[in-house]
This record gives C-alpha cells, structure tokens and sequence, in this order.
C-alpha cells in the first residue's frame, strides 16, 4: 500500500511515511525467518528500503542483500537492476548506478524508463549533455511518467533551459511548461516563460492567449 502511491502519502504525512516503511523494513527481518521469501517479496523490502531516510550501514547492507536475494530468485527482472541503481544513487556511487543501468540496456535497449533513470543519474554527476541525450532517448521510447510529479517536471524545465540546450529544444520546453501548468495552476510565472516558447517557436495565437491570461490574473504585468 505504501508503494502505491509514495510520493502521495509521502506529502500527506511525512512522519507516518517515515515511521511506516521503517516498520515494514525492519519487520521483513523476522518474516524472512520464518517463511520462504519469493523474488517479489524481496524486491519490495528492497524498494521500500531505498525509500527510508538516515539509513545507517546496517541498513544499507541489509537493503543489498534483499535485492541479492531477490536476483538470484529472478534474474531477469529488470527492477532489481533499478533498485540497485537507486540504492548506488543515494550512496553518491553514481557510476555505480550506471553499471546496473547499462546492463539493463545491453539486455533490453528499448526501455524508455532505463534511459530515464539514466538520464536522472547524469543530472546527479552534473553531466548535463549526457543526461539531455539519455532523456531525449527515453522520450522516443515514450517516456511520460514525469508529467504528473512536478519535481520531475521542475527539473526537466532546469535542465533544458541551461544556455546549451535551451534553443535545441524549444518544441520540448513546450511540453514541459504545459506539463507544469497542468499540476501548478498557480504558478504564473511558468504562463510567462511558455509564451516566450511558444513565440519563439512561431505559435502566435497560443503565445498570445497565454500573455492575455497572464495579464487577466495580475492587471500590473500587463
């Protein structure tokens, strides 16, 4: 239930998220003792693991060694590669993250959320032109889980209006502020900048639409 929906819950109530999936981690101990674990039931210790704040060296050996479990019970379930990726991300051990990636893709290149992940690893390594190359790449593949989680969406618009990228990818931009505008109504700021694309881009009418209701929400930016 937790996994549902993290980021959700994890807004509702921080401290009931925390103390939650803290509870089920360090409960799985005990299980396992007891049961015969699956693949699955590894894998979601493991996920919810990644997800615990101030995890210590237990914690983190243990983590590993659920997604060790968890493999060698499906080896070819591509989401122990993601959550060792992500347990190598929060260790700063980034090229780590990519070995595991990169497998990922050797054995499966036309996954769009691998190239994301990717992607969201170069942006960690501040290696802005292979993230924007690994993002484009997990767009083609039809990549839209961001569109819905305005931290993905804020970073995306951060990183494509950096000077190098920003003139390369206007139609993208685009996409991004009406995504932004989509989960942030209020944010008019974002209705300034799409105009701005969208006149770059020759779209007149929508440009012109969009510094209208700009103006019909704050008379003073007129």
């Amino acid at each position: 239930l937790i996994l549902r929906d993290p980021g959700k819950l994890r807004a509702s109530s921080e401290q009931f998220f925390y103390r939650m999936t803290r509870f089920t981690f360090e409960a799985f101990s005990d299980i396992e003792s007891a049961y015969r674990m699956s693949a699955r039931d590894y894998f979601i210790t493991g996920r919810l693991g990644n997800f615990l704040s101030n995890k210590d060296d237990a914690d983190n050996k243990k983590l590993f060694s659920y997604l060790e479990s968890g493999e060698h019970l499906a080896p070819n379930n591509p989401n122990f590669n993601y959550e060792f990726a992500q347990w190598y991300r929060d260790r700063g051990d980034h090229d780590g993250a990519l070995t595991y990636l990169n497998d990922l893709i050797s054995r499966q290149p036309d996954v769009s959320f691998t190239y994301a992940n990717v992607g969201f690893t170069y942006v960690a390594k501040n290696d802005f032109p292979r993230a924007v190359e690994a993002f484009e790449r997990a767009f083609e593949l039809g990549y839209t889980g961001w569109k819905t989680n305005p931290a993905y969406i804020d970073m995306f618009i951060q990183l494509y209006t950096i000077e190098d990228f920003a003139f390369s990818h206007l139609p993208r931009l685009a996409e991004f502020y009406e995504a932004i505008i989509m989960v942030k109504p209020d944010g008019i700021g974002n209705y300034v900048q799409l105009a701005a694309v969208y006149k770059e881009l020759g779209n007149y009418d929508r440009a012109r639409a969009l510094a209208e209701e700009v103006v019909r929400r704050n008379s003073a930016l007129k």
